[in-house]
């Protein structure tokens, strides 16, 4: 049986014998319930443990307005559009607004996706940063974490009257999903901060930093509290179904709109494995989030419950540019797959793929799974089509409720 999976912004093709196919898995197919304008209206009009977006703005009030960066596909041209619709009918003027570009380690925004991302009207009209998480100048400190994690934010944000975040929420295998809170750190955080979250994987309570998990897990811990000391007064977070449209919208207090969003992300892409495989074929699900390897591994991490012990994976993922930034090689190079070997098409240098983290490149999906089927001659074979959005829960497990 032929499948196509998500690589880049194209399509690759795999063939898996009828014989050998386990399962395909893939998240819930729910249509939107409305047009995204609609749901996302109801949101604003609704939030949760904060006042409306009107009710905060008076004429001169500077407001920031903190978005999702290239790396996502989240829906923010749809959202902005609609922020600013409110922003300006409260009586904000145009010169108060910035937008920021949650960049956190990743390079730059450039101009030609600022106006894929934010519409070419709202770019042109409106003064929009990202910042370079290095410069140090750029970062004023709000505090501390419990943890000692000095909090240095981006200083266009905290000199902000009014500070709004705009994102999505999907899973995220250190944090155990992105949302709320991710806008600050790493979004808009300094280099020092980021880094210091990023370490607490290897530390206490490391084994709950997965996806889907929020309960004893310290690198949300820290993050959520680094977003109290960045004092934001309005969250507007996306849920879009396995199609990429937006399914629900939730406004209101950073903490209160991951809480509700969480949920409904499992209800789509939560899925139920029965067996496990010898082998697993599975995409980072294209274009951008297959753009760094530290993003893509995260399919990596999708596929393990779903695979026997001493399995393949096979992974598609692009991986245009590259692994990412320090602190994101230095933690992929520390990652273990258990016994699992795992081999990948992408764009990177093969060798250095196999050196630096033990990851076999191969020309195409077809020809890894060869070799995979010629070490398992009579092994299973599970496809995942978009592994960085779903989370494997085998069967005979009762699932744990969200956040667990």
């Amino acid at each position: 049986m032929k499948f196509e999976l998500p690589f880049g912004t194209a399509k690759i093709s795999v063939d898996i014998p009828d014989d050998r196919l386990c399962a395909f898995l893939k998240p819930k197919d729910l249509p939107a319930p409305a047009p995204a304008e609609i749901i996302i209206r109801g949101a604003l009009s609704h939030p949760l443990g904060a006042e409306s977006i009107s009710s905060l703005i008076s004429r001169g009030t500077r407001v920031a307005i903190v978005v999702d960066d290239q790396t996502r596909s989240s829906p923010i041209k749809e959202m902005v559009a609609l922020v600013l619709e409110d922003l300006k009918k409260a009586g904000a003027r145009d010169d108060d607004i910035t937008i920021i570009f949650a960049v956190g380690a990743h390079r730059q925004t450039e101009p030609d996706e600022a106006r894929r991302i934010l519409g070419r009207e709202v770019s042109a009209k409106y003064r929009w940063i990202a910042g370079d998480c290095r410069k140090m100048e750029d970062f004023v400190p709000v505090g501390r974490t419990s943890r000692g994690n000095e909090v240095r934010i981006f200083r266009s944000y905290v000199e902000a009257d009014i500070k709004i975040l705009l994102g999505d929420i999907e899973y995220n295998h250190c944090a155990g999903y992105t949302g709320g809170r991710e806008s600050i750190l790493p979004g808009i955080s300094a280099h020092p901060t980021i880094q210091f979250n990023y370490k607490l994987v290897s530390g206490q309570g490391g084994q709950n930093c997965r996806a889907g998990c929020l309960n004893g897990n310290p690198v949300h811990e820290d993050m959520v509290e680094a977003a109290r000391m960045a004092s934001v007064d309005f969250c507007l977070n996306t849920i879009r179904n396995s199609r990429g449209q937006v399914f629900a919208a939730i406004a209101g207090s950073p903490d209160q709109v991951l809480r509700n969003g969480m949920a409904i992300v499992d209800q789509i892409y939560k899925v139920p494995v029965k067996e496990k495989a010898d082998i697993v074929v599975v995409s980072a699900g294209g274009a951008p989030t297959d753009s760094l390897l530290y993003n893509a591994e995260n399919a990596i991490e999708s596929a393990l419950p779903a695979l026997k012990d001493g399995g393949i994976i096979i992974l598609a993922a692009e991986c245009k540019e590259g692994i990412g930034n320090d602190a994101c090689c230095e933690l992929m190079g520390k990652k273990s797959f258990g016994k699992a070997k795992v081999y990948a098409q992408t764009a990177m240098d093969k060798i250095a793929l196999k050196e630096k983290f033990g990851i076999e490149g191969f020309d195409s999906i077809q020809e890894a799974l060869a070799k995979a089927m010629q070490e398992k001659p009579e092994g299973r074979i599970i496809v995942l089509p978009v592994g960085n959005s779903t989370l494997l829960c085998l069967e005979q497990q009762a699932a744990p409720p969200s956040g667990q």
